[in-house]
């Protein structure tokens, strides 16, 4: 039974991974979960449409889609909207949702905005004039840089090779990148153990990566396991969850639930793990649902517990099958 647009949107995506013929239920899923207000949704609904447009009215349809979970906030959305808008030289319309995907961080609105600027000579606040589309062009290959190390180190898209993508880093992390410390940290957990890759992670941490903050604390926190070192994880993971990291939310509530390194706290803990469990993260929705079941910093609420617990389980957190078989309910 479906719950929300999400869930129709992911069995869609199950009926697509399991290789379901029937592209009428699938494409029915997608539409449904759209128009009740799923953005991914009215994404990938859009990008359908304007692959097989065949038509003006099909471009208008993709547009509408893309539209609609842009206005919603969606940054993803923004992009392609401008993207489209602009590829019908909509220019002028095209710009605002660019600006906004590339505030949110999107490389690619960045490159679109300094070709149109460049193109024609366009201006707007902050990228007016021929230095400043050099400089949006010099940050997107550093961005490109970044994502081709990561995809030679992981072997994604590509064959992997730790040599190429060390290099990569090597000269990201001479010119102060973030990025550059944390890949080479992560060649050299995998190399030699995370004690050695530490120093790189801190460096990383140093310079504000946020899942650099939250492996420094996890180490220190779980990974050390003394008090002392628990004290020293906490600015680490602190600082990942004020990048809204729902990973270090989960862990630092846990240690607010156990009172290691600070005063115990279920209160804030309770806080800091609903919004982790809003982000989806699995352990963070199992402490939750122990929170409820225990009624620790907040009112016993069993049907609460169980949701949660559900939705850990259905993400394949064991923990929580195993939860909800010794509080006798079915998972």
């Amino acid at each position: 039974m479906y719950r929300s647009p999400d869930d129709y949107y992911e069995e869609a995506l199950r009926l697509a991974r399991s290789g379901c013929s029937d592209a009428a239920q699938i494409t029915d899923l997608i539409t449904t979960a759209a128009e009740a207000g799923c953005e991914r949704a009215c994404v990938r609904l859009g990008a359908d449409i304007e692959a097989a447009a065949a038509s003006h009215q099909d471009v208008l349809a993709a547009l509408a889609w893309y539209r609609r979970a842009a206005e919603r906030g969606c940054a993803e959305a923004g992009f392609q909207l401008g993207r489209l808008l602009a590829d019908c030289d909509l220019v002028a319309d095209a710009l605002p949702w660019l600006q906004s995907a590339r505030d949110a961080g999107d490389n690619r609105a960045r490159v679109w905005i300094a070709m149109l600027v460049d193109d024609l000579g366009l201006r707007d606040e902050t990228t007016g004039s021929p230095v400043a589309v050099y400089a949006e062009l010099r940050d997107a290959v550093e961005q490109a840089k970044v994502r081709l190390a990561y995809c030679l180190l992981l072997g994604k898209g590509v064959a992997a090779d730790r040599e190429a993508a060390g290099a990569l880093f090597t000269e990201l992390d001479r010119d102060g990148h973030a990025h550059g410390a944390h890949g080479l940290g992560l060649i050299e957990r995998e190399a030699r153990g995370m004690e050695h890759a530490l120093p790189w992670f801190e460096r990383a941490a140093e310079r504000g990566l946020a899942v650099a903050c939250f492996l420094c604390g996890e180490h220190l926190a779980q990974g050390v396991r003394t008090e002392a070192a628990a004290k020293q994880a906490l600015p680490y993971l602190r600082r990942a969850a004020a990048f809204r990291l729902p990973e270090a939310m989960a862990v630092l509530a846990g240690m607010q639930l156990r009172g290691r390194g600070c005063d115990r706290d279920p209160v804030a803990a309770f806080a800091l793990l609903q919004e982790a469990s809003a982000l989806g993260d699995s352990y963070a929705m199992l402490l939750l649902a122990i929170l409820f079941h225990r009624g620790d910093g907040v009112p016993v609420d069993r049907r609460a517990a169980v949701h949660w617990c559900r939705r850990a389980a259905a993400l394949g957190l064991q923990v929580a099958v195993d939860k909800l078989r010794e509080w006798g309910v079915d998972a």
